[in-house]
């Protein structure tokens, strides 16, 4: 091999090594979403077994206060993965959108625990789905 060559093969090698590292580097966004789709579920269960003022006040700012805190840890995280941002925004899109369909069912099925457990068992996969794309997609 000549130098050229030796030259090339170090520089595709300590690609190969950074690439691994950035993909190991993602693997932080699938510890998020299974501890937020244990809070979804969490706060979705407090509902089903708590009256719905209580649960409002109390669980809320709970709430709030667990968003605050896992936004600000996974803004100190350096590598983010291949397609994050649209990975972060359909799982997101679907946990709105189970949310709200949680939400406004309880209006035409007050006091029926099992609606807010299936929103919150809804809200859960979904998150744990994302969690699943980002673990096949931070495997290094």
């Amino acid at each position: 091999m000549n130098e050229v060559q030796m030259d090339a093969a170090a520089q595709l090698a300590r690609a190969e090594r950074l690439g691994a590292e950035a993909r190991r580097g993602g693997r932080w966004y699938v510890r998020y979403m299974l501890v937020f789709g244990v809070a979804s579920f969490a706060m979705a269960a407090v509902f089903a077994f708590v009256d719905g003022k209580t649960a409002v006040f109390v669980t809320m700012p709970l709430w709030i206060a667990f968003v605050v805190a896992i936004s600000v840890w996974s803004a100190t995280r350096k590598v983010g993965m291949r397609g994050f941002g649209t990975l972060h925004g359909m799982v997101m899109l679907g946990w709105t959108l189970a949310w709200v369909g949680t939400v406004v069912g309880s209006n035409w099925m007050p006091d029926v625990w099992q609606w807010w457990i299936g929103g919150g068992v809804a809200m859960a996969a979904i998150a744990f789905a994302g969690a699943g794309v980002a673990h096949r997609r931070s495997r290094g």
